[in-house]
């Protein structure tokens, strides 16, 4: 059976993730894994640590899971929720959790969403989904999960390769109840049918979909104000070389960027070569 994995460091942002990721753990039905990876300096400049101390920080985080995870089973009826914690950077735990297991069905972050750090939270976001395969969702502070909620992918046509992607997308969508629409920025009615292919179609029936063709190029405007005229709840992006996800990585903070993160963002790797 497939699971979630929600990553925390305890922080007030990660925890509201957490919760999120509980909430949908309980939607679901699936089992929720709480992951901690913790990292400490060998040297702090030419002092070196003392050797106890990843253990004393082990124990530590140990504890904080421990109550973590007896909190949500408490809030949470039918919950079924573990803990990890482990040395390393909080990409390569997931990492090896997810080789030594099956592929979870999601990863849930937290996001900080501030304008000063969105490029950040965004290139974290692109160094996750472009090593690990399975979804990444990052949950900002203030989002609360909502069942059955309105999602909407953000699709360049012109990507190869993402069926993977789109069936994860459609999967996603049936779980959790959500109403799909998938927008494409810069193709009017007539020029995005013709470019919307049979197997873009087939791998996200399931969720049965509204489609969307929205001219002009201001993509992240565009996909902005979309999200807000429709109460979108998720907005969801396929990461790959020329997609959305990646102008958003290199364009400078703009306000359209900065508003368009509000919503928590699905991150997903265009299919490999």
């Amino acid at each position: 059976m497939s699971y979630i994995i929600a990553a925390t460091d305890f922080t007030d942002t990660s925890l509201n993730a957490v919760r999120y990721a509980a909430n949908m753990a309980v939607a679901t039905g699936y089992p929720l894994v709480l992951i901690n990876a913790f990292s400490l300096p060998v040297m702090v400049g030419d002092v070196p640590l003392p050797a106890t101390l990843i253990d004393d920080t082990r124990v530590d985080m140990e504890r904080q899971m421990t109550g973590l995870v007896q909190s949500l089973a408490a809030a949470h009826i039918g919950l079924n929720v573990s803990g990890e914690v482990r040395y390393g950077t909080v990409i390569d735990v997931i990492e090896r959790y997810v080789e030594e297991n099956n592929p979870p069905f999601i990863t849930i972050m937290g996001n900080t969403n501030t304008r000063e750090n969105s490029v950040w939270i965004l290139s974290t976001l692109s160094d996750a989904s472009g090593n690990m395969k399975q979804p990444v969702l990052a949950v900002p502070p203030d989002a609360k999960f909502r069942s059955a909620p309105v999602m909407c992918l953000a699709i360049d046509l012109n990507m190869k390769d993402i069926d993977r992607p789109l069936r994860h997308v459609a999967d996603i969508a049936t779980a959790l109840r959500a109403q799909l629409h998938v927008v494409n920025v810069g193709n009017n009615d007539a020029q995005g049918n013709r470019l919307l292919s049979d197997s873009i179609e087939l791998a996200l029936l399931p969720a049965r979909p509204a489609y969307h063709f929205i001219p002009g190029e201001e993509v992240e405007e565009n996909i902005q104000n979309f999200c807000e005229q429709n109460h979108v709840k998720l907005l969801a992006v396929i990461h790959g070389s020329h997609s959305f996800f990646e102008s958003l990585i290199h364009r400078s903070h703009t306000k359209h960027m900065a508003k368009t993160m509000q919503i928590p963002l699905l991150v997903l790797q265009e299919s490999a070569k």
